[in-house]
């Protein structure tokens, strides 16, 4: 990427999973602003999710701009 570019790190379990519905839907919607898109999905082993995971993405995006947190992990049935 450009590295003139802000970066802008997302932490979401849907959006995070890149060729998911959302990330695709995510990507037809912002790709076009002038800023550096990462991902991460804050998952430590499969269908479980961690606080020292996004925490992680965090420190190995340190050059973001600005973080995106979901603030709801898991499936529905879950919140």
């Amino acid at each position: 990427m450009n590295s003139d570019l802000k970066k802008i790190l997302i932490v979401d379990d849907q959006i995070g999973v890149k060729d998911s519905h959302s990330y695709k839907n995510f990507m037809d919607n912002y790709r076009h602003l002038n800023y550096e898109f990462s991902f991460a999905t804050a998952e430590e082993i499969s269908g479980k999710y961690s606080v020292n995971s996004a925490l992680a993405a965090i420190e190995s995006n340190s050059d973001a701009a600005l973080v995106l947190l979901d603030i709801r992990f898991g499936p529905d049935a879950d919140r």
